[in-house]
């Protein structure tokens, strides 16, 4: 893999769905890479804290309170988003060892 991204990382997911690696930045950045180029778009005012994978959708969280859902195969059409007023920040789950946003249903 290329250098994802010129700052520091703040989320990292492997997406099976897209075959490539999916970065969240500390500047909001969330940037795409699979052997086929890098898509980098704009998701979040501030740090991108979480991501994950649903198969058909990226879901970023961020600092700034807002929720992105991406069709997988597309990160640089327009997303899906959520203003859930209060900043996103993953969770893990001790048992399963799976991250999930904090108010997803488990």
């Amino acid at each position: 893999m290329r250098h994802l991204a010129p700052e520091a990382l703040r989320s990292l997911l492997a997406s099976p769905a897209v075959g490539g690696l999916v970065a969240g930045t500390h500047s909001g950045l969330l940037r795409l890479e699979t052997p086929h180029g890098v898509v980098t778009r704009s998701a979040h005012r501030r740090n991108v804290t979480c991501a994950l994978e649903t198969g058909e959708l990226i879901i970023s969280g961020g600092e700034d309170g807002l929720v992105n859902a991406f069709q997988s195969a597309q990160l640089d059409a327009p997303p899906v988003t959520i203003d859930v007023g209060a900043p996103i920040s993953d969770h893990h789950d001790a048992k399963t060892g799976k991250a999930h946003f904090p108010f997803a249903p488990t």
